[in-house]
């Protein structure tokens, strides 16, 4: 069950971490905070990985931008990995970046053939390079293209088919485009083969007037919990909780890591 079991690194939580933690097999890492640094937080990063696992999770791929791809990123990347043999690299299915000019946010595209097939090229690019299965992340989102053609999900899917990726299942993504678009979270599972899932994320977000709001603020709600409890029981699968903003002690995250195993159908 260690295996399976991963958290989101965040600084708050290294001295729990940082000697090895009897239930906790791996760690997330944001890939942009640690890529460029050569000084303590790399340092940081081989002391964990000493007890650890490592999975790199990246915000800057820009997957679906319309320039071919950032080769200095990608060379850059492949050293960082190579370097560190993390056992997955993920990043998410969205473009952040177009012409030089970058934003702080993951943004949708439309769910099209064009598209697919735009990105399927990359994928393989990306693949062939980095010499491992590019990991992608459904997306939370608050607007939507009427010019898609199919769903995420589906988009998902068919990438899958065209290239060996694998996906990386927020199912508090899931959650909150549920309620922001109206769609049914189990019926968009059906286009998934889990035997594609590499990775779970949990977590937590708000309901505002008008959306749900991905913050990752919270513990997971009830509507996620009955998600993983859908999936996990069809599947083990290596899952994380992710908090990054009013992180709370290191206690009360491993109270949702203790709920999810046992979900999952473990108990300690």
């Amino acid at each position: 069950m260690k295996e399976l079991t991963g958290l989101g690194y965040r600084a708050p939580f290294h001295a729990d971490l940082i000697n090895g933690h009897p239930e906790i097999g791996w760690l997330e890492i944001i890939t942009e905070n640690y890529l460029w640094d050569k000084g303590s937080r790399r340092k940081r990063l081989e002391r964990l990985r000493e007890n650890y696992e490592l999975a790199f999770h990246g915000v800057s791929l820009s997957l679906a931008a319309p320039e071919e791809f950032d080769n200095k990123y990608l060379s850059e990347l492949k050293v960082f990995c190579d370097e560190l043999k993390p056992t997955r690299v993920s990043d998410h299915l969205c473009w952040s970046s177009t012409g030089g000019h970058f934003w702080h946010d993951l943004l949708p595209f439309p769910y099209t053939e064009e598209n697919l097939n735009r990105l399927v090229s990359k994928v393989l690019i990306w693949q062939d390079k980095l010499k491992r299965p590019l990991v992608i992340e459904n997306l939370s989102a608050y607007i939507a293209s009427s010019k898609s053609e199919m769903s995420e999900y589906a988009f998902l899917a068919a990438l899958v088919a065209k290239t060996d990726c694998q996906i990386l299942l927020d199912l508090n993504n899931m959650v909150v485009n549920s309620k922001n678009f109206k769609i049914d979270p189990y019926k968009e599972l059906e286009h998934i083969n889990l035997n594609s899932v590499a990775q779970i994320h949990l977590a937590g977000h708000i309901d505002s007037e008008h959306f749900a709001i991905d913050t990752h603020s919270k513990a997971p709600n009830e509507a996620t919990w009955d998600l993983w409890q859908f999936v996990s029981q069809k599947k083990k699968i290596p899952f994380m909780i992710e908090w990054d903003e009013e992180i709370p002690s290191f206690s009360e995250v491993k109270r949702s890591l203790d709920q999810a195993r046992s979900l999952m159908g473990y108990h300690l």
